[in-house]
């Protein structure tokens, strides 16, 4: 998810296109701004459990990651989109729904990452690999 005139808020989108995952298991999608265009397309691929992945304000260092059960979302101030990921409860009732934040640097009108995240999006992109790859889910609702 993530907005790619607004900086670093590009994020999620640019670690989706970079992941590499088995596509048995996993549906990458870039969302932008509106995930609520590909709930349809979530439905039909039946997910146990949906990961979104954006910015998110959690206090820590520019580029830093961590995994959000999505009723922590809030608190970590993660959504600069028109609706809140808390929606897609409804939607997927019996899904673990979880966001794996990313701290930006800054989120201001531009359509370039910041250089230290550009600097820092293949380490962000493999800790975001590494969480979506757990054996088990380190969090979630």
């Amino acid at each position: 998810m993530g907005n790619p005139l607004k900086m670093d808020d590009n994020l999620g989108n640019l670690i989706a296109s970079r992941l590499e995952l088995p596509k048995e298991n996993f549906l990458v999608i870039e969302a932008g701004q509106m995930p609520s265009n590909f709930i349809g397309t979530v439905e039909k691929f039946g997910p146990d459990v949906i990961y979104f992945v954006d910015v998110a304000f959690f206090d820590a260092e520019a580029g830093d990651v961590k995994l959000f059960p999505i009723d922590a979302a809030s608190e970590a101030n993660a959504s600069t989109h028109s609706l809140p990921i808390t929606f897609f409860k409804g939607f997927f009732p019996k899904t673990k729904l979880s966001l794996i934040g990313i701290q930006p640097k800054r989120i201001d009108y531009g359509e370039e990452l910041t250089p230290e995240m550009e600097k820092k999006l293949p380490e962000i992109v493999d800790k975001v690999r590494k969480l979506l790859l757990a054996p088990v889910p380190l969090v979630g609702d």
